[in-house]
């Protein structure tokens, strides 16, 4: 039998494409195979994925048109063989013990999802600081306790990062979960919503083995984000229909918990993605999104006046909230994101 499936996607990573499989070659977890899904990469990646399936029978390669990371993911779930499935970013590395203790929990427990907890790290590998699951630790998580934690969901970062989890193969695949190609940003935590309202157990332990590296050119950090607008209106609205149809008492913390990460933190990134990048029309552009159905909504499920700091930006959030857009746009401009 084979214990776990890594799914990796792989676009332009040459520099650290080694170090991550090498991390994943050295797995102290006995059986189980490496899945490398090329997506059409330009650079070196496709040769050295087929370097590495050549010399270990535990990998196997798929080349495939250039078409992002969930849809190199959803090729990864349709060739995994594994009795669970992990997602690991190829400029990300594990720990030796990675796998290992993910599958221990998902055994004891019998879970279709185990988290575990995340060491951020910088370019070149260098551990800044952990982050623990912010789950119930070492124990069993019913589908009634995740409603309940989900609402906390936006706040504590509950539904992000794929990588961080091992998620039994079956329960994908019979519940069709699978990755949102058309969201080209922020599709795992859409996903792992689904994963984790859709699973009878889930559990989570205490440790912190999957290294995550910080990179300057990563597709988070590319400077202008295109869409970016549409984007996130899509991925909010996919999560409320998400939690609506899979909790059966739905909460109203839960709204509140994601309108106030919706206004403080979604909306100064999108805001921060025109203000600060030579784009056209700024106030065009930021009517778009100050009209957004997601900050209509969260103006209505969040009172800002439970936001402590008054500051501009929660003067800038009333000039939205009560549609004095222009005031917005030039607070926006020649204060809050000034170049």
């Amino acid at each position: 039998m084979i214990k776990a499936s890594f799914i990796v996607p792989v676009y332009k990573v040459e520099k650290y494409l080694r170090e991550c499989v090498d991390s994943i070659l050295a797995q102290t977890l006995e059986s189980f195979e490496l899945l490398l899904v090329d997506d059409g990469s330009p650079d070196n990646c496709p040769e050295i994925c087929d370097e590495y399936a050549e010399k270990d029978s535990r990998v196997r390669v798929f080349h495939k048109e250039n078409g992002g990371v969930s849809s190199a993911r959803n090729v990864g779930i349709a060739g995994a063989r594994g009795k669970y499935i992990c997602f690991i970013d190829s400029d990300d590395f594990i720990s030796g013990d990675f796998a290992q203790g993910l599958f221990n929990a998902a055994e004891k427990y019998g879970a279709d999802i185990v988290q575990g907890g995340i060491s951020y790290c910088s370019e070149d590998g260098e551990t800044k600081y952990e982050e623990k699951s912010r789950l119930p630790l070492d124990t069993v998580i019913s589908h009634s306790q995740v409603c309940a934690l989900f609402d906390e969901m936006s706040s504590k970062c509950l539904a992000l990062y794929c990588w961080r989890n091992m998620f039994r193969r079956d329960f994908l695949i019979n519940n069709s979960i699978k990755f949102d190609e058309s969201l080209k940003i922020g599709e795992d935590s859409v996903f792992n919503e689904q994963a984790l309202l859709l699973a009878s157990i889930v559990t989570a332990i205490d440790s912190c083995n999957y290294y995550y590296r910080s990179r300057e050119d990563s597709a988070m950090n590319i400077k202008y984000k295109k869409d970016y607008d549409r984007i996130l209106n899509l991925q909010w609205k996919r999560k409320i229909e998400l939690y609506e149809k899979y909790c059966e008492s739905p909460s109203e913390r839960f709204y509140e918990d994601i309108a106030k990460y919706c206004i403080e933190a979604l909306l100064p990134s999108l805001l921060k993605n025109i203000y600060n990048n030579p784009v056209k029309a700024k106030y065009r552009q930021a009517k778009k999104v100050f009209a957004l159905e997601m900050f209509k909504r969260s103006f209505e499920d969040f009172d800002i006046n439970k936001i402590r700091s008054k500051s501009l930006d929660w003067l800038m959030f009333l000039m939205i909230k009560n549609g004095h857009w222009l005031f917005a746009h030039l607070l926006c401009k020649y204060v809050l994101f000034r170049n």
